[in-house]
C-alpha cells in the first residue's frame, strides 16, 4: 500500500516538474509567434506590396470585363 502511494506521489512530482518546463518552452515559442505576427502586421513594405497587388488585380479584372463585353458586342453584330 505504501509503495503504491509513493509511486503515485513521485509520478505526480515528476509531472509537476516536467509541466513547468513544458509551459516555459511553450511561452517562449508563443513569444516568437507573437513577435512574427506583430512584424507582419506592422510591416510597411508588406502593406505597399499588398496595395500594389490589389491594384494590379483590380486592373486585370477590369480589363477582362471590358474584353468580355467587347467580344460579346462583336459576336452580336
Amino acid at each position: 500500500m505504501k509503495t503504491e502511494q509513493l509511486e503515485s506521489k513521485l509520478s505526480l512530482f515528476i509531472f509537476k516538474i516536467k509541466f513547468h518546463f513544458k509551459v516555459f518552452d511553450l511561452r517562449s515559442s508563443l513569444n516568437v509567434v507573437n513577435s512574427a505576427c506583430e512584424e507582419v502586421l506592422y510591416s510597411s513594405k508588406l502593406k505597399v506590396f499588398l496595395i500594389k497587388a490589389l491594384y494590379v488585380g483590380n486592373g486585370l479584372g477590369l480589363a477582362l470585363l471590358k474584353l468580355s463585353f467587347s467580344s460579346a458586342a462583336w459576336c452580336n453584330r
